[in-house]
């Protein structure tokens, strides 16, 4: 292989290297983040069945012990989505795009987004109220009183 070869290869690996430690830190912080949501939302419960419409959030989800991704919406406890289009059930709803939680102010409990290269948590006081959800200590500050 000749020099120009080698220095492309040379790119081509750091490149590999540093766009697989970009991703698995996002993927890392955001299951991190969703563990520490899920278990604050439902703190009784041994196995939390979720619903999502983002195959990213299946995969964060899928390595995150007593969590069960479901396929129906209605055998859910939470659903997470980021379309516009809501699936009818009672499950609770987390969305992962601001726009969506002004959309769905009147169901949606919270949401989690990133924004600007920085992860978004918040909470809507009244329908956490509504729902009769109290969160744990460690996500009270997260809860807004309107959008």
């Amino acid at each position: 292989m000749d020099r120009y070869g080698v220095y492309i290869l040379r790119l081509f690996i750091t490149f590999f290297i540093f766009t697989s430690l970009v991703f698995s830190s996002s993927f890392e912080i955001e299951k991190k983040l969703y563990t520490l949501i899920v278990f604050s939302i439902f703190p009784q419960k041994t196995m939390i069945k979720i619903w999502t419409d983002e195959p990213r959030k299946k995969e964060i989800l899928l390595h995150v012990k007593n969590i069960q991704i479901v396929n129906d919406p209605e055998s859910a406890d939470l659903i997470i989505v980021k379309s516009t289009h809501l699936p009818k059930t009672s499950a609770l709803v987390f969305v992962s795009d601001y726009n969506l939680l002004n959309k769905y102010k009147d169901r949606a409990i919270g949401g989690f987004y990133w924004q600007k290269g920085r992860p978004n948590l918040l909470f809507l006081s009244k329908n956490l109220q509504a729902f009769h959800i109290e969160l744990s200590k460690n996500m009270q500050e997260y809860i807004e009183d309107s959008l």
